[in-house]
């Protein structure tokens, strides 16, 4: 079982009584990785929403071909927030790929395929859930817009 006072604190259940917490717990397992494991690809089909529950992870922007580089982080997620939200939205294509950047990373996994129903029998759970997750994707993507910004200036003082 899930821990409901860890869902309750996560960034897009917060809107969500204890009955339509367990009702999201129950798509939950929990998984664990090591430092430098990769947790998705960007080239993976998007198919789980993640809930950080301790460690940190690095989402990084990879070239094809490429190995992943500390420079190419694009930001860190912790302890309560998401990732994996694209297995939720359209396009559902990841943009950038997961890596436990801690010793240990322990996360909950939810599957698209057991949300997805859940959201589709309990409307009121999807609208208190997508209400969040907007609210995340915009901050996700002024911090996606800032590190191209900040790396786009690097780049061009190094040619000058």
């Amino acid at each position: 079982m899930i821990d409901l006072d860890f869902l309750e604190n996560v960034e897009v259940f917060q809107d969500l009584d204890d009955s339509r917490l367990a009702a999201i717990g129950a798509c939950f397992k929990e998984v664990s990785f090591q430092r430098g494991e990769k947790i998705f690809d960007i080239h993976e089909e998007p198919d789980a929403l993640w809930a950080v529950v301790e460690g940190e992870v690095s989402l990084h922007h990879e070239m094809p071909g490429t190995a992943p580089l500390k420079e190419m982080t694009i930001t860190t997620i912790s302890r309560y927030m998401i990732l994996g939200i694209s297995s939720l939205v359209k396009p559902h294509r990841y943009i950038l790929s997961a890596y436990c950047a801690t010793r240990h990373c322990r996360l909950l996994e939810a599957k698209k395929d057991c949300l997805i129903p859940l959201f589709e029998e309990n409307p009121g759970i999807a609208y208190l859930v997508m209400k969040r997750l907007t609210g995340v994707v915009g901050n996700r993507f002024h911090q996606v817009q800032e590190e191209f910004v900040k790396r786009r200036g690097q780049d061009l003082m190094n040619h000058w």
